[in-house]
Formats: C-alpha cells, sequence, structure tokens
C-alpha cells in the first residue's frame, strides 16, 4: 500500500513540472500537420519554427488566456465561432508557448507590445508581424465574439489566429494533490504564537498583490510610474552595531509613503536607454536603485538610502528585454550595514507610446538574480577561451622546435656522413 502510495505522490508531483506549462493551443487560417501524438506535449523549440514560417507569407494574431485547458475549449456554446473556422488546427499540449513568441520577438529584435481592445478591433493588415492580445478575465464566450470582431476586421488579409494561454488551469492538480495528502494524513504542525509581519502603509491607491490569489499573508505591494514598475514585499534595513568581540545588527522595516512613492530619474532626458534610477519615498526617506546600461543590458551597481551608498556583492546585469525579479536582493555599505528588498521585481519601459499605468500592460519576462551571465559576458568568455587556447598550442609548437622526440633504434644503420679529403 505504501509503494503504491509513494508512486501516486511521484506523479503526482512529476505532473506539477509540465501540467501548468503546456496549455492547448488552437490554430486557424492555415492547414498544419496534426502533432504525432496527443499525449506528448508540442517541443517549444519546433512549435518557434513553425511559427517563423508562418510570418514568413502571414501575419501572425495571438489571444492569450490567463489559464485554458483542453476542457475548457470542449465547452458547448462556449466558441461558436472558433467551433466553425477552417482551416484550424488543434495542439492539445504545446510547452510554453508564450516564451516561443518571445523568442520570435527577440530574433526579430523589436519590442513586445500588448494591445489595447480597441487597437485590436482596428488592426491594419500587415504581412510578416505579430499583434498580441492578454484576456484579463475568464469570460470565454466574451472572448470568442471579440476574436470574431477582430477577425472580421481582417477579412482578405492573409492573417493566421493562435488562441492560447499562459500557463494551464492548476485547480484539478490542487485537487488531486489534496487527495493524495489527505490518504497519506499529512498534517502541518500549528504555531502556538504567530508573528504577523509587517504590512506596507501606503496609499489605498497603492495596490497590492497576495501571493497565490489568497487575501492571507502580507502583500506585495506594487508601485508604479508611466516609465516602470516596482513590486516588492517588504525592505528591512539592518545597522551593524559592534560590541566588543561581537557584532549586532538593529533592524527597521521601511515602506513606501504613499500614493506617489515612485519616481523616475533620467540620465538623458531624451533616451531612457542610457541609464535611469527609480526612487522610492519610504517612511525613513527615499531609496534610489540606479540603473546602468552595459552592452545591451541593464546593471545595478548601486543603492542609495540615507546618503548611503550600498553595493550588491554580486554583479547583478539583465537584458533589457527582461524584468528584473529576485527573491531577495541585498546591498552592503562600507561600514556594515544592509539592505534588503524581498520579493522585488523591477521592470523599464523603454518605449514611448506604452505607459506603465496603463492595466493592460504586461510586463516582460522575468530575468532571476541568480543568472548572472549576459549575452555579450558568454561570447566575451567563449572567445577569451579560444584565443586562449590558440596560443597555449603556439607556445607548445615554439617550445618543441629543434627536439627530436624519436628514440633511436638500434637496428637502423647508422646515418651516412660526407667527410672532406684533405690533399
Amino acid at each position: 500500500m505504501k509503494i503504491i502510495l509513494i508512486s501516486l505522490l511521484l506523479c503526482c508531483f512529476g505532473s506539477c513540472t509540465n501540467f501548468p506549462k503546456t496549455p492547448p493551443v488552437l490554430i486557424w487560417g492555415v492547414s498544419l500537420p496534426d502533432t504525432p501524438n496527443i499525449f506528448q506535449a508540442l517541443d517549444s523549440d519546433y512549435f518557434t519554427g513553425l511559427l517563423r514560417s508562418l510570418l514568413q507569407e502571414h501575419m501572425l494574431v495571438v489571444y492569450f488566456e490567463q489559464a485554458l485547458t483542453s476542457k475548457d475549449l470542449s465547452c458547448v456554446g462556449c466558441f461558436p465561432y472558433m467551433r466553425d473556422v477552417q482551416p484550424r488546427t488543434y495542439y492539445s499540449q504545446v510547452h510554453d508557448p508564450i516564451a516561443s513568441v518571445e523568442r520570435l520577438f527577440t530574433e526579430r529584435d523589436e519590442e513586445m507590445i500588448w494591445n489595447r481592445r480597441k487597437a485590436m478591433l482596428t488592426l491594419p493588415c500587415l504581412k510578416n508581424s505579430i499583434q498580441l492580445y492578454n484576456f484579463k478575465n475568464a469570460n470565454l464566450t466574451a472572448h470568442d465574439k471579440f476574436i470574431k470582431a477582430v477577425a472580421r476586421n481582417l477579412e482578405g488579409c492573409p492573417v493566421v489566429h493562435l488562441y492560447t494561454a499562459h500557463t494551464e488551469q492548476m485547480k484539478a492538480l490542487q485537487r488531486r494533490l489534496q487527495r493524495v495528502n489527505d490518504i497519506m494524513k499529512w498534517t502541518k504542525p500549528t504555531a502556538t504564537t504567530t508573528t504577523e509581519k509587517p504590512k506596507f502603509r501606503g496609499d489605498a491607491n497603492q495596490e497590492q498583490v497576495f501571493r497565490n490569489g489568497s487575501k492571507q499573508g502580507p502583500p506585495i505591494v506594487v508601485l508604479r510610474h508611466p516609465r516602470g514598475i516596482v513590486a516588492l514585499d517588504k525592505i528591512v534595513f539592518a545597522e551593524e552595531i559592534p560590541k566588543g568581540l561581537n557584532v549586532y545588527y538593529k533592524r527597521f522595516h521601511i515602506y513606501p509613503s504613499g500614493k506617489s512613492s515612485l519616481s523616475l530619474m533620467l540620465k538623458d532626458t531624451t533616451n531612457i536607454k542610457k541609464g535611469v534610477n527609480f526612487v522610492i519615498d519610504t517612511s525613513l526617506g527615499p531609496l534610489k536603485i540606479k540603473l546602468a546600461p552595459v552592452v545591451g543590458c541593464w546593471r545595478i551597481p548601486k543603492l542609495i538610502f540615507q546618503n548611503t551608498t550600498f553595493i550588491p556583492r554580486d554583479l547583478l546585469f539583465y537584458g533589457k528585454r527582461f524584468s528584473f525579479c529576485c527573491y531577495a536582493l541585498t546591498a552592503y555599505s562600507d561600514d556594515g550595514a544592509r539592505l534588503t528588498l524581498y520579493s522585488f521585481s523591477m521592470d523599464v519601459v523603454l518605449v514611448d507610446t506604452i505607459s506603465a499605468m496603463d492595466p493592460d500592460y504586461m510586463p516582460k519576462a522575468c530575468w532571476l538574480c541568480e543568472e548572472y551571465l549576459t549575452p555579450a559576458i558568454t561570447q566575451a568568455i567563449f572567445t577569451v577561451g579560444i584565443l586562449l587556447s590558440l596560443l597555449g598550442l603556439g607556445l607548445t609548437l615554439f617550445l618543441e622546435m629543434g627536439r627530436n622526440m624519436r628514440m633511436a633504434n638500434i637496428r637502423e644503420p647508422e646515418p651516412h656522413l660526407k667527410v672532406p679529403i684533405d690533399r
């Protein structure tokens, strides 16, 4: 019985990694080959190549749901328009389709722009272009009507429509895990005393995003500016207090001060790509986060708080096509103080026509702070490695010149030497 339960548990957790990242995909407007195995997710690289080939002669319009399953698409009466369109191709599972779309934008050196509803209804016919729209609610019937209106506007245009989701719904998986927990009789210990984490003091207009959609636990505060977004859980300032041979830290929790807690300072007002500083007004003074451009990427060299410079010990880089995400970003000052930003994420809007204040704005994909290598650094390391290898090979050949590495064979005759005869 225990073996069966353990096997069931492993199956459940094994599906956790694939389940949320393999939503179904419905494509219409062109005939495509069917997947050879409906039980296996379509590879992301293959799907990227499929879309890349379609863009050569077509316009691509992609609609993303927040969550979608194959069961949703089999709903009777939910998709009257998409049920009748021909030709269409249905893939029951595609591994991370949004990553495939992002890769196409990266290859084309273009910024991912999520269209508004009004712009989608008046799209011009542009071959070899990608248009994106993100649905905010779960009204599938209304979404079908909206897609129908967009398709009617593009009649006569060589367009391919793609309907998918960022993730699959997790309700079925959660129910399955709950059943396993009940069978295994897992019980979580309850603490006799609870310590409530400090919540942010701020204006009611500040957004509070709760983890897992729950309204329990400390919220993550989202601060917006037309050119950027900053989200964080809490900020902790630790002041070092040496006492003899021991060192103690006095910690302070810092909170955004109010409605307009986020502002931006540009190094060059004509071009945001030349450098930007995020300034968060807190209860203990302004906190400045400096971003410096380095070879097509952003670098976070320092933070400034209470006229003190805090420098991260790691070289923090991230690409300009991404947003920065870090579970705990810690910087240190010369006098031993520490400044830590928990559940910290940051996104810079580089396009003038896009505003981060727009509720339809979608932040770019996360670049985790654990990933320090940028494409430029990787190329430099690879190039230096090749040059060092060639240098080592050249020095080896140079030092071996003139050496006889072959041992003489006793069976070979003596070499014939001409000796001049004296007359």
